[in-house]
Parts: C-alpha cells; sequence; structure tokens
C-alpha cells in the first residue's frame, strides 16, 4: 500500500511540474559556461534503430575507448555516435539495465581508428553527492540543425526523494535526459526515463548508484549489431550466384 501510494504522489507531482525547463546559451552566467567547457564534449548524439525504426537519444561518454551510455528500453538492432561536424562512429549494444532503464554501447575500435578521432569520457573526479530536494543543477544536449550540432544547457531543479521503486530523485522535466551537474560544475548523475504506472517520468540516478553497472557494461564484451553492411554485401553476392546459374 505505501508503494502505491509513493507511486501516486510521483505522478501527481510530475503533472504539477510538467514543462518547467529553462534554457540558456553559452554567453549566459558563469556556472553554464564552465559545465560546458567541462563536459560539453562528452555528451554525444546516439542514432537508434529497432524495430519500429530510427530514433536519436541523448548519450554520454563514459570511457576513452568507447562506452556509450543512454536512457531506454530494450535492444536495438544498431547504433552509431554522431559527433559534432557529422563523423558518425559505428557502435555496438552491450547491455540493458532495466534497475535504472540505461542501455550501454561501444564505439567499434576500427571506427576510432578509421576516423582518426578520440572520444572525452565524463569527468568524474569531481562527484557531488550532497543532492537535496529544491537543488538546481544543469543538463547538458544537443541539437541537432541544417549545418551541425549547438550544446545546450538545461536548469532544472530537483523536485522530490523518491525510495520506491528505486532510489532516485524526480526531476522538473521529462525533457532534459542525460548527465546531470551541480551549480560548481560538479558530476551528480545521471537523468533518465523511467516507467512508473504506464507513464514515464524523469528520474535522476545518483553517481554512485551507477558506478557498478558502469563496471558491468565495461566488462561486458559488445554484442556485434544485428544489422550490418556486411550482411547486405552477402545477399548482393547470393543474387549475383542465382544470375550465373540462370545463365
Amino acid at each position: 500500500m505505501r508503494k502505491l501510494i509513493m507511486i501516486l504522489s510521483v505522478i501527481a507531482a510530475v503533472g504539477a511540474v510538467a514543462g518547467r525547463a529553462v534554457y540558456f546559451n553559452v554567453e549566459s552566467k558563469e556556472s553554464i559556461r564552465k559545465v560546458m567547457s567541462d563536459y560539453g564534449e562528452s555528451v554525444v548524439l546516439v542514432k537508434v534503430t529497432s524495430r519500429q525504426g530510427p530514433s536519436t537519444a541523448l548519450g554520454a561518454v563514459l570511457s576513452s575507448d568507447g562506452l556509450i551510455v543512454i536512457s531506454g528500453f530494450g535492444k536495438f538492432d544498431s547504433a552509431s555516435v554522431v559527433l559534432k561536424g557529422g563523423v558518425e562512429l559505428k557502435a555496438d549494444y552491450v547491455i540493458n539495465d532495466t534497475t535504472y532503464s540505461l542501455i550501454f554501447f561501444k564505439v567499434r575500435a576500427d571506427e576510432l581508428e578509421k576516423n582518426k578521432v578520440s572520444l572525452k569520457p565524463l569527468k568524474t573526479d569531481r562527484i557531488s553527492t550532497r543532492t537535496e530536494v529544491g537543488d538546481e543543477l544543469i543538463t547538458l544536449g544537443r541539437t541537432v540543425e541544417q549545418l551541425g550540432q549547438s550544446l545546450i544547457a538545461m536548469k532544472i531543479d530537483v523536485v522530490s526523494e523518491i525510495t520506491a521503486p528505486i532510489k532516485a530523485f524526480l526531476m522538473s522535466s521529462q525533457f532534459s535526459n542525460g548527465p546531470a551537474f551541480t551549480q560548481d560544475s560538479e558530476y551528480v548523475g545521471f537523468n533518465t526515463y523511467y516507467n512508473i504506472a504506464g507513464r514515464p517520468i524523469l528520474l535522476l540516478i545518483p553517481a554512485d548508484n551507477l558506478k557498478q553497472i558502469i563496471e558491468t557494461a565495461k566488462n561486458t564484451k559488445p554484442q556485434p549489431s544485428t544489422s550490418t553492411s556486411g550482411d547486405d554485401d552477402d545477399d548482393d553476392d547470393d543474387d549475383d550466384d542465382d544470375d550465373d546459374d540462370k545463365e
């Protein structure tokens, strides 16, 4: 009964705060500029393809060798990381953590070498464990424009703390998934979409709670995408053989 009351309270709070999002640009106050400078290169766009079709998600770089995390459910057929400037790196599925609704991918090593690019992981040497209700945090995102990408920042409030079905913080927006930071540019955790009673909400998972699943993802062998260009080439070769037989 207590758990049901908690879930209903969360849904009511979401309805009360939905849409309260404030955007900043790079010329705004110093704390925003510092977060953008410290972590902007670690926030990337991820293109994924599933049975429902293609979509785009916001990802965070967790390691220099290409471990990426996004908020989401299920397993995707293929994924690629899109860097500023349009460079697209193929990535393989690693693991889906259903507890926190996170999906991990790994950029292929040959893609990094071929494109001569390096990835900048989130700096986790400055982690804040003092998140409280009422805090104003900063999240980063990317918008896709005709000529490339733009880095944006959003102020987002910590609305309440919940303990069921997971321990996390309810946030004041449903449109700012990804890593979150304090006004002092400290890493706080990851905002992820969570489904409660059939309704998606945005929860902040504290950084300390993510350490174990990140280590598990780092030690898990990636699974090659189910749809690759190589498969298409094989199909073409089979068609050629059939033509030869007919002749």
